[in-house]
Formats: structure tokens, C-alpha cells, sequence
């Protein structure tokens, strides 16, 4: 979204627009594509639970202390190239974490 990639409803889609049944999302994949190949991709050797993956998704469990993300190597977004499948809709991609549950 922040890359101006993702449109809602025909319009460039704001962070803090509430997505409602009906609501039409449209992704660039071309452009992302071409960034995702230009990004380097740091990776942490750390072994991460995957308790379930797919296509288009995994569920990993992340060890506590471990950051999610940032401007560091030790870090779940760099532990996950190593822990996942490439997946073979987008093996260009870069898995990174999107969402964190805790209980």
C-alpha cells in the first residue's frame, strides 16, 4: 500500500480505509515483481516453527524475544526465506510477515 501498489475501488488505497464487503482490491504484481528482484534479501539462520503453510500463506510460531521486524538481521521478516517453501505462484517473492497473534 505505501508503495502506491495496491488500488481500492479504482484509487490508490490508504492504510486507513476499512475494507467492506463489495470493496475491489487490484494489486500491480508487474511492479512489485520488478522491486521485489532488485531488493536484497537478508536472511537469519534461525530455526522457526511452521505450523502451517501453502501457496499463499504460513502460520509460524515466533519465538519470544525474537523482533517481528526492523532494521536489524535477528529478526522473523530475515528468519523466514530459510523456514519457508518458495511458494510456485511467486517464487520471486519475499515472504514477510503481515500479522502478529498473541495469546
Amino acid at each position: 500500500i505505501k508503495r502506491g501498489l495496491v488500488c481500492l475501488n479504482g484509487a490508490a488505497a490508504e492504510t486507513s480505509r476499512v475494507i467492506v464487503p463489495g470493496d475491489e482490491l487490484q494489486f500491480d504484481m508487474q511492479a512489485l515483481a520488478l522491486q521485489e528482484r532488485e531488493r536484497e534479501v537478508v536472511v537469519y539462520d534461525l530455526a522457526v516453527t511452521v505450523v502451517y503453510e501453502d501457496e499463499h500463506l504460513a502460520v509460524v510460531d515466533k519465538p519470544a524475544g525474537l523482533m517481528t521486524n526492523g532494521y536489524q538481521k535477528r529478526t522473523l521478516e530475515h528468519a523466514l526465506p530459510g523456514n519457508l517453501n518458495r511458494s510456485s505462484l511467486f517464487d520471486w517473492m519475499v515472504p514477510e510477515p503481515v500479522h502478529r497473534l498473541d495469546h
